[in-house]
């Protein structure tokens, strides 16, 4: 068998300068070119695995190589672009990591072709994605929303409230402002260190559980079976080595988030159905929309349970009478709903907004934008709930 265990881990006095040339050391990227026709169809069980890996973790309109389009953005109704960017770099690491260990597993002078792939398609779906990836990932997200992001927000909106009531007030100074302060936080040794800390934690509960191996307990796959067993070692002990390399891309990631313009705005403006929305604002509105769909949610339910019984009558039963219906009981729940967010919107203290790259209150254009995408929010999700309930 191979060795699982782990070696010391320095993340106490782990040399971040130094980090780059340790990465050189403990990974090396996989020539595909090198590897033969068994190789080759390992690799393909990889990308096929990929969707599932995505779909794992991250916003639904993420996809990796490639910025989601407005149209996508328009149907989330929480959008960060700091969060979008460390789901997607994580999950280039989770395949830069899997391609590695194929060739490892393809060289191996164990198990058949069609056990190494039996063994693949299972770990290289959403096991691959989890552990130890999504796990140091959700941590990392909820540090940076604690350590960075939060307060950045409380810095910038004392400087944008003073923006809005000072008109004297120069929009490329505060936007700099904000960039600058975003970049320091990040920047700060304590909050590094912290989350070097907090991701070698991670790595050392995840070694200690073995969750790989218990996973694949739950789902019926024989752990003690030889070959699967060398090859649960043979990944585990993959994983092992490269727990270096994966605490510093992890850093990379970021280290690289205030190089990004985008990142550093997106720690106080969240994207709102593709508006640039004042945190503060978006989550009132969010919760304004969630209240409204809750409530409509409930008043369908009675409208489609109605219709399955005799009280319903002939009309109800109607097809056509039933979709006029059904589409009056839509135009009603979204003119409540307009009606409730553009209260919020009328308020100038409130309704802060980024409209062609120019801080202001939510009017105009913008303000008809945000009602619009909401109703046409809130319309989709009654109509899919309204499809999961008929097909019961």
């Amino acid at each position: 068998m191979i060795s699982s265990s782990i070696a010391p881990f320095p993340h106490e006095c782990y040399d971040l300068e130094n980090k780059e040339e340790e990465e050189k050391q403990v990974y090396e990227p996989v020539n595909h070119a090198s590897i033969n026709a068994d190789g080759n169809d390992l690799l393909e069980i990889i990308r096929a695995k990929e969707s599932t890996r995505n779909n794992s973790y991250g916003y639904s309109c993420d996809r990796l190589n490639r910025p989601p389009s407005l149209n996508e953005i328009r149907k989330v109704i929480n959008y960060k672009k700091w969060e979008s960017e460390v789901n997607n770099k994580s999950k280039f690491i989770i395949g830069t990591l899997l391609s590695s260990f194929t060739k490892k597993l393809n060289e191996i002078n164990c198990g058949s072709l069609e056990e190494k792939k039996e063994f693949l398609a299972i770990i290289s779906g959403r096991i691959a994605a989890y552990y130890p990836f999504k796990i140091i990932n959700d941590s990392m997200i909820n540090f940076i929303d604690e350590k960075i992001s939060k307060k950045v927000l409380c810095f910038a909106e004392n400087k944008i409230y003073s923006l809005i009531n000072n008109k004297d007030e120069c929009q490329y100074d505060i936007q700099k402002i904000i960039i600058r302060k975003a970049r320091e936080t990040l920047l700060k040794d304590d909050n590094k260190l912290e989350l070097i800390n907090n991701i070698s934690s991670k790595i050392r509960e995840f070694h200690k559980n073995e969750y790989i191996k218990e996973n694949l307990r739950l789902q019926h796959f024989d752990t003690k079976k030889i070959p699967f067993a060398i090859f649960i070692d043979l990944y585990n002990n993959h994983l092992t080595e490269n727990y270096e390399y994966i605490l510093s891309k992890f850093i990379d990631i970021f280290d690289g988030l205030g190089d990004d313009k985008e990142c550093c705005m997106s720690f106080v403006f969240d994207t709102f159905l593709g508006e640039k929305v004042l945190h503060s604002c978006a989550d009132r509105l969010r919760r304004v929309i969630f209240s409204s769909e809750r409530k409509s949610q409930l008043l369908l339910e009675d409208l489609l349970s109605l219709r399955s019984t005799e009280l319903s009558g002939s009309y109800m039963n109607s097809r056509e009478n039933y979709h006029a219906y059904f589409k009056d009981f839509l135009d009603r729940s979204k003119e409540k709903l307009a009606e409730k967010i553009n209260e919020h919107l009328t308020e100038k203290s409130f309704a802060i907004i980024i409209e062609d790259n120019i801080i202001t209150v939510c009017k105009g254009s913008s303000k008809k934008k945000v009602l619009y995408y909401s109703k046409k929010y809130l319309e989709e999700k009654l109509k899919s709930y309204a499809n999961c309930y008929n097909s019961r």
